[in-house]
């Protein structure tokens, strides 16, 4: 190899050499950016954070003690130096933004707060649980899979008696203190929750376990620190203004369209021959009174819009036969709150034995002034269940899910493979496969009538003469 070979070799090295050190300084001058900005949009969502923070505290500040019971949504805009409230949602620039909303017809209030600082914007929730005062009385939170509200109790007359393989998945309670008056079967139990008794009262003279061997609860056996009282429901007035309209059949037509789109007063509403009866919300509330109510096909609403509710007060009697649908389909498909139903007298909402159930699937609210409840032959029930009367069934196969039944006279009993969700009840007694499951975000507490509830005002739990306090924080 000549010099002029050897001079040419050291300077491919050192292009080489030069390349290789461009390329390094150029990946650490990249990482050493990036790096720079990911530590500034780090610090940035951080800032924002408590931005975000500041803001839920700010709404804090501005409720207590004031605003719990607020009736519409409000709305925070500004920064740390201060806020100003509005009733409607504002345009602007400011770092930090506040949304505070009441849910559950009062029984919590929903704080949303963003923050933006910089490049980020961070997001904060907190949900209120909120505890109503009235008259010296409480009302106390949906917040067990079960309540039994019987005080005294006893072997006889059990608050809570569990038997087969029947299980209970969250807390459930009791006012009862009475000797043997909760018992459970050899394969029953509580799971994924505590048992509570009366106040004072001691688990080994209250509760009944036939299985010595085994756990009747995965949690704690715990005395109430006080009796709890959840009120009597104020069954409404039916209206007397409307208009008196003719019996409603659906016999056979061209086209098998049938429709209701204006409020009346009928003697008879029958649904036949597995024909469709829509009723027209037009985006508000429908009001119909009707003796008798006889479904052998399907009811839908339409035009609910994110208001309309229809309002079904039934003088006499509720009949159905097959699987039939009411507010399964259509506009208000899914949404108790489209959809109640007062049903006056003593004929049972959805069957008697021994002539056997109805069969039916259904989503809405029922409030029976006295008849019981008889859910049963496989009908699915999507909704709130209230009465003043004695007797909540549930059977076969049946389920009530996504909601409350709420019966503070009666012994609620679910049999077979049964099964449902949060319960308040006199009394209760399970048995078979049933299961009792307890999911707050499935008990559809927004479209629970809570205005059913009087206080020494006239009004409803959340007006009149009243106080509030806040019993549960819940961040996200």
């Amino acid at each position: 190899m000549n010099i002029r070979d050897e001079k040419g070799s050291i300077l491919v090295t050192v292009l080489i050499v030069m390349a290789v050190l461009a390329l390094l300084s150029t990946v650490f001058i990249f990482a050493a950016t990036t790096e720079g900005k990911q530590s500034a949009l780090h610090d940035d969502k951080i800032q924002a954070y408590y931005y975000a923070r500041s803001g839920v505290e700010a709404a804090l500040e501005w409720l207590d003690p004031d605003h719990y019971q607020l009736t519409e949504k409000v709305y925070l805009y500004g920064d740390l130096n201060g806020f100003l409230v509005y009733t409607a949602a504002q345009s602007g620039t400011d770092p930090i933004k506040v949304e505070i909303e009441p849910k559950s017809g009062g029984a919590e209030i929903e704080i949303a707060a963003e923050g933006t600082y910089g490049a980020a914007t961070e997001r904060v929730n907190l949900t209120l649980a909120l505890q109503v005062e009235q008259a010296g009385a409480t009302m106390p939170p949906f917040d067990m899979a079960l309540f039994s509200m019987i005080e005294g109790g006893s072997s006889s007359e059990t608050a809570i008696k569990l038997e087969g393989s029947s299980r209970i998945i969250g807390t459930a309670g009791t006012n009862a203190a009475g000797a043997k008056s909760v018992y459970f079967g050899w394969s029953t139990g509580i799971d994924q929750g505590d048992l509570y008794i009366g106040p004072g009262a001691s688990a080994n003279q209250v509760v009944v376990q036939v299985n010595k061997n085994g756990n009747i609860t995965s949690g704690s056996i715990i005395p109430l620190e006080e009796t709890r009282v959840y009120p009597l429901p104020v069954f409404p007035d039916f209206p007397d203004n409307l208009v008196t309209r003719p019996d409603f059949k659906t016999p056979w037509v061209p086209g098998l369209y049938y429709e209701i789109s204006a409020d009346g007063r009928y003697n008879l509403i029958e649904v036949t021959s597995s024909r469709t009866l829509t009723i027209d919300l037009q985006g508000g509330t429908r009001i119909i009174r009707v003796g008798t109510l006889k479904v052998e096909g399907t009811i839908v609403l339409k035009n609910v819009g994110t208001n309309g509710k229809l309002l079904l007060y039934i003088d006499n009697r509720f009949t159905t036969s097959g699987n039939h649908n009411i507010n399964v389909t259509g506009g208000g498909a899914g949404n108790p709150g489209a959809l109640t139903i007062y049903l006056k007298g003593n004929n049972p909402f959805g069957g008697t034995l021994p002539n056997g159930y109805q069969q039916f699937n259904f989503v809405g609210t029922v409030f029976t002034e006295s008849a019981a409840v008889m859910i049963g032959a496989g009908s699915s029930f999507n909704g709130h269940i209230i009465t003043n009367g004695g007797q909540v069934k549930i059977d076969g196969s049946a389920s009530v899910t996504n909601g409350i039944i709420y019966a503070p006279n009666a012994l609620v009993t679910v049999t077979g493979s049964g099964s449902a969700g949060s319960i308040v009840a006199n009394r209760f007694s399970a048995g078979g496969d049933a299961q009792i499951r307890y999911n707050r975000d499935q008990l559809y507490l927004d479209s629970f009538p809570f205005d059913i509830f009087p206080n020494d005002g006239g009004g409803a739990i959340g007006g009149g003469s009243s106080s509030v306090t806040v019993t549960d924080y819940t961040w996200q």
